[in-house]
């Protein structure tokens, strides 16, 4: 098999609850001298091919060291998200599934890098850095012999979201699914289980900015800690 690595970045989203905040998409907000996307495909791109898989006709989606892309279709569930991304999964060598609207720290990123298994980087529960009370998933790694099972959850609980059996599709669905967990969140374990998917539970100043209370709460603790943004 190729060493080669894929990164797709899902930037596709309407960002309906993050509305105009800051006057621009969340994967577009100011940072570091450059955006939340833009710092996202500068990571990565030294570790493989990086695909933004974007909006159409809205060039600052545009960045160098990126290729940006179209879903053929519109997507109409959380699953659907991810099943829109399958033409530019890697099939000679691993891919990278991460979101747009991420802050990743290093660890982050090296924890998904060179997976033998179906690997999930992610904070199980409360950030003690950025004050968010619940988890949040950040990368996924997988190799080509797990594409067929990935995408066998996806369609699984994309045809449960549809028949409203389930409220949601995402990634957490996704790793339920994979790990022959409840769907119901409300029986969540308390620490990740150990299975199929190898979870890495990471606190740091990783977070997603789904709305803008997740911006603001995570931009004033760090400026109280001093840290760069």
């Amino acid at each position: 098999m190729s060493s080669i690595t894929r990164i797709v970045i899902a930037a596709a989203g309407p960002g309906k609850r993050w509305g105009n905040h800051l006057d621009v998409p969340k994967h577009l907000i100011p940072i570091m001298g450059t955006t939340v996307l833009g710092r996202l495909v500068a990571q990565f791109r030294e570790h493989g091919d990086v695909v933004i898989v974007g909006p159409p006709d809205d060039d600052r989606y545009r960045i160098p060291g990126a290729t940006l892309v179209t879903p053929a279709t519109d997507y109409t569930t959380d699953a659907n998200k991810w099943i829109v991304t399958r033409p530019w999964w890697n099939d000679e060598g691993a891919t990278l599934y991460t979101y747009g609207d991420l802050f990743l720290d290093s660890a982050a990123v090296e924890a998904a890098l060179q997976p033998t298994a179906i690997t999930l980087a992610a904070r199980w529960g409360a950030s003690h850095f950025t004050g968010k009370p619940y988890g949040e998933v950040f990368v996924w790694s997988f190799l080509p012999e797990h594409h067929a099972a990935i995408e066998r959850a996806l369609h699984a609980i994309d045809r449960m979201h549809r028949a409203g059996e389930i409220c949601r599709s995402g990634s957490w669905e996704l790793f339920a699914r994979l790990s022959g967990l409840s769907l119901d969140i409300r029986q969540r374990p308390s620490r990740p289980p150990e299975g199929p998917v190898k979870f890495v539970d990471l606190d740091g100043w990783s977070e997603d900015f789904d709305a803008p209370a997740d911006w603001d709460t995570w931009r004033n603790r760090r400026l109280a800690a001093g840290v760069m943004i």
